[in-house]
């Protein structure tokens, strides 16, 4: 019986890793983009959720590659101890996101609308006490990056935590490489 259970296991997640990348080729229509360069300094300030400096770049990275930026994007975290958590951390970020392109323009690729859905469990590599670094980064994200149908919601409280703490929403120019499914 354990035999057939673990079959059932492996052919169910066979058939839905099929199904999410069934979902996640069909990106739609393209349009042209350009690549755009963007330089921000990021102030955390967080009381729920602290970070080490590898910590926060490697979530800026993560945020930023899950985005669509260009991976060959530089983060430098300015820390005043380099393995304790901290409460405060300056964040230099120097990267490339994709724009639309004007008619004509020369180095302009095919770009496709992604969906957007970041929240406290989804993508996996979010963890739930990061409200602070979305109140945070709310100007990198809406500003830097090409988002349409956009609905950013914090709602952080200091040294609590819920599933509804923070919630991005909308769909962003990716590059071909970003491919998503749309939520359920």
């Amino acid at each position: 019986m354990s035999h057939v259970k673990a079959y059932v296991s492996v052919a169910l997640s066979a058939a839905l890793s099929l199904g999410v990348c069934a979902a996640a080729s069909d990106a739609g229509p393209t349009e042209p983009a350009v690549w755009q360069h963007h330089q921000e300094l990021i102030d955390y300030y967080g009381v729920t959720e602290t970070y080490t400096c590898t910590g926060i770049e490697d979530k800026m990275r993560q945020l930023l590659l899950y985005l669509g930026a260009r991976p060959d994007l530089k983060i430098t975290p300015l820390c005043s101890r380099q393995l304790a958590p901290m409460r405060q951390v300056f964040v230099r970020i120097d990267f490339y996101s994709l724009a639309p392109a004007t008619e004509g323009a020369a180095e302009a690729l095919s770009a496709h609308w992604a969906p957007l859905n970041i929240r406290p469990s989804d993508p996996l590599f979010r963890d739930r006490g990061e409200c602070e670094l979305f109140q945070n980064v709310k100007q990198v994200l809406t500003k830097d990056f090409t988002i349409r149908d956009v609905r950013y919601d914090t709602d952080c409280t200091p040294n609590d935590t819920t599933l509804q703490d923070y919630r991005v929403t909308g769909e962003v120019l990716a590059p071909p490489s970003v491919q998503r499914a749309s939520p359920q």
